[in-house]
C-alpha cells in the first residue's frame, strides 16, 4: 500500500476495523502490529473463538500504549458477547482511565451490518481527535 500510494505512514496515522470476526482480527492485527496499526474500531468482537487472545493481550501490552481502540457491541447480541469484550477491555484498561480506550454497550444492538454501520460514525470521530 505504501509503496504503491501517497501515505501517511506512522501507526498513529493507520487504522484498522472490522464487526464479528473482522473485530477479533482487528484486535489481533493491532496487537500484532502495533508498529503498522495505531488506531482499531472492534466491532461485536467474536473474541469467543480465540479465547488466548486475552493472555496475548497481556503480553502486548506494553505496545498497545499509545494505540486508540474503539469496543463497541449490542446487548441483544448475547450475554457473552458483552462478557467477553469486557474481560478484553479490562485488561488493556484496567482502572478505566485510558482515554485512548473506549467501551460502548447499546441495548438496542444485534449482530447485524445495520448496527456496526450506525456505530461507525461515532468510531470516526474517537479515531479522529
Amino acid at each position: 500500500m505504501d509503496k504503491n500510494y501517497h501515505t501517511l505512514k506512522a501507526a498513529n496515522n493507520t487504522s484498522i476495523a472490522g464487526s464479528s470476526m473482522g473485530g477479533l482480527i482487528s484486535m489481533y492485527a493491532l496487537a500484532t502490529y502495533p508498529k503498522v496499526f495505531g488506531k482499531a474500531g472492534v466491532f461485536s468482537p467474536a473474541f469467543w473463538l480465540a479465547k488466548p487472545i486475552e493472555e496475548d493481550l497481556k503480553n502486548a501490552l506494553p505496545n498497545l500504549k499509545d494505540s486508540k481502540i474503539y469496543f463497541v457491541a449490542g446487548t441483544l447480541e448475547g450475554k457473552a458477547m458483552i462478557t467477553d469484550m469486557n474481560a478484553v477491555y479490562q485488561i488493556l484498561n484496567p482502572n478505566g482511565k485510558n482515554k485512548n480506550i473506549k467501551l460502548i454497550e447499546k441495548a438496542d444492538g444485534e449482530h447485524k451490518e445495520w448496527f456496526w454501520n450506525r456505530e461507525f460514525t461515532d468510531f470516526f470521530k474517537f479515531i479522529a481527535k
